[in-house]
């Protein structure tokens, strides 16, 4: 007697490079065809994606400089000094990555714009330190970063300060020619790529797509909430 053999399918993630225009493209994703910001995994996306997003960067920028500028509310616990305080992104990447690790470059600036102080730091790292700091802060609003060729002098400053402006997030006018940079977009669904030097094509050959698709199909995504799915994805407690 012949008997149905259920498999229990999971659900497949992919990789697109999107253009928009002709210097810029997004990085998209989606499962089983579907947008990953409509589909029922969306609250759990950054920690889903934060890994093919650090490879993504740092394709973009092998050979070139890599700075990131991440961001958060102040809402990690540190005891410092025999008291326990609350610190931002900024102030943990500052002291575990800058005065303790030796980063290759770096700027903070704090800004105080109608009662409210305004840290942003950019930061130039190893590639395996950028690997840990995306996957633990890859989310809405929060991860930016600026790819720089080498020899061309910019001062990291101009960097932090294009970042500060009093009305908008970002204010990428200000950015020397040399520089492209990239930020969360979609609600942390995506990532999106604009560029003063390259074109669409060039951007969408160094974020090499092939790779992506490898490291996408090695994700296992836990079967859909329908399917009685427990598996939960958590994003790595510290450098």
């Amino acid at each position: 007697m012949r008997q149905d053999q259920r498999q229990e399918r999971h659900p497949r993630l992919t990789v697109n490079i999107a253009a928009q225009g002709r210097a810029s493209a997004k990085l998209e994703f989606a499962i089983d065809n579907k947008p990953l910001g409509g589909s029922i995994f969306w609250s759990v996306a950054p920690a889903i994606i934060s890994g093919i997003i650090a490879e993504a960067v740092l394709n973009l920028a092998r050979g070139d400089r890599l700075l990131l500028s991440i961001s958060s509310a102040a809402d990690t616990e540190r005891s410092i000094g025999g008291r326990v305080v609350e610190l931002a992104a900024q102030q943990i990447i500052y002291l575990d990555y800058v005065l303790t690790r030796g980063a290759k470059d770096w700027a903070l600036i704090d800004r105080c714009w109608q009662g409210e102080s305004n840290a942003v730091i950019v930061v130039e790292l190893p590639d395996e330190d950028v690997r840990v700091l995306t996957k633990r802060y890859f989310e809405q609003q929060s991860f930016l970063g600026f790819v720089v060729p080498h020899g061309v002098d910019i001062d990291i400053k101009v960097l932090a300060n294009s970042l500060l402006g009093p009305i908008d997030r970002f204010d990428p006018a200000i950015l020397p020619d040399a520089v492209t940079w990239f930020e969360d977009a979609d609600d942390a669904c995506s990532l999106l790529i604009t560029s003063k030097p390259l074109e669409y094509s060039e951007i969408a050959r160094r974020l090499d797509v092939g790779h992506l698709h490898t490291l996408a199909d090695s994700i296992d995504l836990p079967p859909p909430p329908s399917q009685r799915s427990t598996k939960r994805f958590t994003r790595p407690s510290g450098p």
